[in-house]
């Protein structure tokens, strides 16, 4: 009999994951934050844009602890930043891809002007929802090949009656456009959500009639959007 001497190593390890957290995607300061769940080895950055890739980076890291958050910057780029693919790699060479689609639209539109305290679509409103849709879709077709198309629909009052009132008005308001859109063709999900007074586009005292914050938003994205200024909530209802 033979004894044949084999030297090999034994890798036990976690699975390897990676966060990449959504608000820390800086697409102006062109910078990203990943955190792996083990120590780093290199990171590589594929960018595209609707006509292709528009840069693509690797980042030598120097073996950060799990858990550490590493900034990823790239280049200046020419175009539109519709998709991304990050991959991180551990010190021994495994790794975990993530494909980001941080591109979101918002649709300019005539808004919608309904009866006092009510939700109901008037057949003279429905010209401007209409126009909006064509534009809807002329951007659904532009981007749907390489981008999963939502449309999210917000609604807003102003500062006449009490909050929770006008918070169920607007709501039910946005709810009636995004059934709307369902019912002319739009097969993409839709999601749905009212923020009554809370996010006023034109600052006033309570019990203020103010057009201007009687409006609706209708925004293309991947994801829904980061809660802020406009949508200082992220409770969005599916239609």
């Amino acid at each position: 009999s033979y004894e044949v001497p084999i030297d090999f190593t034994i890798f036990v390890g976690g699975n390897l994951d990676m966060q990449i957290p959504r608000d820390q995607i800086d697409l102006d300061g062109e910078v990203l934050t990943m955190i792996l769940t083990r120590p780093a080895g290199k990171a590589e950055i594929e960018i595209y844009g609707l006509d292709g890739m528009l840069a693509q980076q690797e980042y030598t890291l120097e073996g950060e602890a799990a858990g550490t958050p590493i900034n990823l910057e790239w280049d200046a780029l020419r175009g539109e930043v519709v998709k991304m693919a990050v991959r991180g790699y551990d010190k021994w060479g495994f790794y975990v891809q993530e494909d980001i689609t941080p591109w979101s639209l918002e649709i300019p539109h005539d808004d919608v002007h309904f009866e006092t305290g009510k939700y109901d679509i008037l057949e003279s409103e429905k010209p401007k929802l209409d126009k909006a849709f064509t534009d809807i879709m002329e951007k659904v077709d532009q981007y749907g090949q390489i981008v999963d198309v939502k449309l999210f629909i917000g609604g807003y009052t102003d500062t006449v009656s009490d909050r929770g009132y006008n918070q169920t008005l607007s709501n039910n308001r946005a709810k009636s456009i995004a059934r709307y859109y369902r019912e002319r063709g739009f097969t993409q999900p839709i999601y749905y959500q009212g923020f009554g007074e809370d996010a006023l586009a034109v600052e006033t005292d309570d019990g203020v009639e103010e057009i201007r914050n009687r409006r609706a938003v209708y925004l293309l994205a991947a994801w829904p959007p980061r809660p802020g200024k406009n949508f200082p909530r992220g409770n969005w209802q599916k239609l």
